[in-house]
């Protein structure tokens, strides 16, 4: 058997099995399949080659001949060594490759010379529904949508294979995406394409080839990253979605598509946009981090139109609502049972699921009890509704929620009602329920018992299990949360300085001074008071930091002995080594009272105060003036944290206006506002070894923030999941432990502690007035 021969069953072969790898392939054998490369087998041209089809005994292949092969010898050794490395379903298949150099005698200036006559060709799958190009129209005719989506899908994850393999592809365009015979997208040319080193994130480029419409801005500058390749693809992703190039308005491409989707589809069309417009930002940097962040976007919008209204699976109740619209899911949930018998803290319960929310948990509590009820088994009935209406009530309107749930059976709209059973047992009693047996330890909460007035405010002790609260009628409480037990608790109020205020001095602040294994109170007669807490309560001093005005925040320097105190617009740095002497004063350049104050943990001599004057303001501990103003809440400013991401310093703030910002304290300004909430936000955190921002909201619930992606090149955290602990009231502080996966929450009437995630640490449970069912 000749070599021609030979390679053509191999060839054959590799069309029926995917595993087999590129080879080299002889010209005869390119040459026969494509009858000498007729004019009648030509299926493409470009610039710098020919398409010709190549048939054989089980099917076809695409041979990709070169021309002016002189010219572009390193264009084909690029694109070789490109596809060498790669093998994806949505990349074209390479299967092989000739390199042909033959010397024939030619003429030149009237001698006959021998001549190098050079052939570079390349052999692909073959792929019968031709280009993307093919298939780009408007949202009025054309490929439905949930096919377009599968393009869009399809091509992020050939471009993320491509990146992960370290080629940027430098010519994505929709004549350079090939069609299956399934519609299944498939990345190919990489003649101008880029091979990065293990390690390499940037190249510079000398000359620069490409295809206007999908060239980077930054093409200009001869710099390469992968986020040259988000651009293209946002450009092609509004080709996909609206038939043409350019800037695309969300609502616009909604209104556009209106009459062609489901209402499940909608959410996949409004965040394709929004990837569209975010990949063509003309700076770099506020491109996604990613074409895996562009992935994950979209996977999250599969699931939302595969549910029903409301699906309840073991203890955990789904509110499957299409997001980003104005419709929210109100839900009630109520006891059936009609004995007296109270076993649960606070029901009914009631709730609003947001659009924005992906996992929604409801905590729902019961009473201390000495033994288990009369009745084992309670049944609960769930019910929901949806309501586009934006001014549905807070969680603390429960007669409106009842209205709510009237009117809406009325009118004659749905309300779902699913019927849940709890079940009482003692401690390792078992049940034969299977739904209600399986141990969903990631959903316990530790509650601990609150018998000292509405909560103020709170801290952890880092390095320990230690919570230190303050309460309104002038207690202040240390819990231990390992053996789930208060350890100590007093009266600050029979200590106050000024007797008039003793029957209502609040603590309205208080923080841990962990390396000296103290804790500072200030209380609403303006006095700060200090503790020793390393065996036995002993107070230390008190010392008048105000006038006529309560405490309302402070902050523990990270590394020198100083707290900073605020009181109306009124802030003092306090030295605890110099017999907590006030070493500076601050101007009061606030118009309305200071909600809170807190250290910069990376640049300590920096500090940041939140007012209701609906403004943040930096400041410097050596000097009495600000640095600079934050503005752009409308509404009061209520609490801030700071936190660090890929080495660029940020602030997360809270506020009445239903939002929290991320502000970029290079830029000093804001970079990000969230507002997935129904409620003020009164406290936010920034967890220092994870990923998460933590905001509390009046009405109770506490939303997680995924920041995993969020940098200077992608400034949008993801809401993972809402905790509703309404029963317990408005979320008045946060605290963290060091090296825990723990967070402290302070509500009103409670103290909870929760896990951040379950890859460590489940939820658990303290036995207090209130128990996790």
């Amino acid at each position: 058997m000749d070599r021609q021969a030979s390679a053509r069953i191999d060839l054959e072969c590799m069309l029926l099995d995917e595993t087999k790898e590129p080879r080299a392939l002889p010209l005869p054998l390119l040459e026969d399949i494509t009858k000498s490369f007729s004019a009648d087998h030509e299926i493409g041209r470009g610039g710098f080659a020919v398409v010709y089809q190549g048939i054989l005994d089980n099917g076809m292949v695409a041979v990709k001949k070169l021309s002016n092969t002189y010219l572009y010898e390193n264009k084909f050794q690029t694109e070789i060594q490109c596809l060498m490395k790669v093998k994806h379903r949505n990349v074209v298949r390479f299967l092989g490759y000739c390199c042909d150099t033959q010397g024939q005698v030619a003429t030149y200036e009237g001698n006959f010379v021998m001549a190098d006559i050079q052939e570079r060709l390349l052999c692909f799958e073959f792929l019968p529904k031709r280009d993307l190009s093919n298939y780009i129209s408007d949202a009025s005719s054309g490929l439905e949508w949930r096919d377009r989506y599968k393009i869009i899908k399809g091509i992020c994850e050939g471009l993320n294979y491509l990146h992960g393999n370290g080629i940027v592809h430098l010519d994505l365009k929709p004549a350079n995406i090939l069609m299956d015979a399934k519609m299944v997208p498939k990345i190919g040319d990489f003649g101008i394409s880029r091979c990065f080193q293990e390690e390499q994130t940037r190249t510079i480029a000398t000359t620069f080839a490409g295809s206007l419409g999908y060239l980077a801005p930054e093409f200009s500058d001869h710099i390469i990253t992968h986020k040259y390749d988000l651009y293209s693809l946002g450009v092609i992703i509004t080709e996909i979605l609206t038939g043409e190039k350019g800037y695309s308005d969300v609502e616009e491409v909604l209104e556009r598509w209106s009459d062609r989707l489901e209402k499940s589809q909608r959410q996949q069309v409004r965040v394709c946009t929004e990837i569209s417009l975010q990949c063509t930002e003309r700076n770099p940097k506020r491109r996604p981090t990613s074409t895996q962040y562009v992935i994950d976007r979209l996977t999250e919008t599969e699931s939302a139109g595969t549910m029903e209204l409301l699906d309840v699976y073991l203890v955990e109740l789904r509110f499957p609502v299409e997001p980003n619209t104005d419709e929210h899911a109100v839900f009630r949930l109520v006891i059936k049972s009609i004995k007296p018998w109270r076993c649960f803290a606070s029901l009914p319960l009631y709730g609003i699921v947001p659009p924005k929310s992906s996992t929604y948990t409801l905590v729902v509590t019961e009473q201390q009890q000495e033994r288990l009820p009369e009745e084992m088994e309670y049944d609960l009935i769930l019910q929901s509704n949806l309501s586009g209406d934006k001014s549905i009530p807070t969680l603390r309107d429960q007669s409106k929620y009842d209205k709510f749930f009237d009117e809406a059976k009325e009118s004659g709209n749905a309300v779902r009602e699913v019927m849940l059973k709890a079940v009482f047992a003692s401690q390792g009693q078992t049940t034969s329920e299977q739904t209600i047996s399986r141990r969903l330890k990631d959903q316990w909460i530790i509650s601990l018992k609150n018998t000292h007035g509405m909560l103020c405010s709170l801290d952890a002790q880092p390095t320990e299990p230690c919570i230190v609260t303050s309460h309104q009628h002038g207690d202040v409480c240390v819990w231990n949360y390992d053996p789930q037990r208060r350890t100590d608790s007093f009266n600050v109020s029979k200590e106050s300085i000024m007797p008039s205020y003793s029957l209502s001095n609040k603590v309205h602040s208080v923080k841990v001074i962990s390396r000296k294994k103290w804790f500072v109170a200030g209380t609403s007669d303006g006095v700060i008071h200090v503790y020793n807490y390393d065996n036995k309560i002993q107070k230390l001093r008190s010392f008048r930091a105000a006038s006529d005005c309560f405490i309302t925040s402070m902050a523990v320097h990270p590394t020198r002995p100083y707290v900073l105190s605020s009181a109306h617009c009124d802030m003092k740095l306090w030295d605890w080594d110099n017999g907590w002497e006030c070493t500076q004063s601050f101007m009061q350049e606030h118009s309305d009272t200071i909600q809170q104050v807190a250290f910069n943990p990376v640049d300590s001599n920096m500090f940041a105060s939140a007012s209701d004057d609906q403004t943040v303001k930096v400041w410097s501990v050596d000097s009495p003036e600000s640095k600079y103003t934050l503005s752009g809440h409308q509404d009061k400013v209520n609490c801030l944290d700071f936190f660090k991401s890929n080495d660029r310093q940020y602030l997360i703030t809270g506020s009445d206006d239903h939002t929290a910002k991320i502000w970029d304290m290079e830029e000093k300004a804001c970079v990000h506002t969230m507002q997935a909430f129904i409620s003020p936000v009164i406290s936010v955190m920034a967890f220092p070894d994870s990923s998460y921002l933590i905001t509390g909201s009046r009405d109770g619930s506490l939303h997680f923030w995924s920041s995993a992606e969020f940098s200077d090149f992608c400034m949008v955290p993801r809401l993972e999941r809402i905790v509703n602990f309404g029963s317990g009231g408005a979320i008045w502080g946060l605290g963290r432990f060091m090296g825990s996966r723990r967070i402290v929450i302070g509500q009103e009437y409670t103290v909870s502690i929760i896990a951040i995630d379950n890859e460590e640490e489940p939820f658990a449970s303290e036995d207090g007035n209130e128990n996790s069912i």
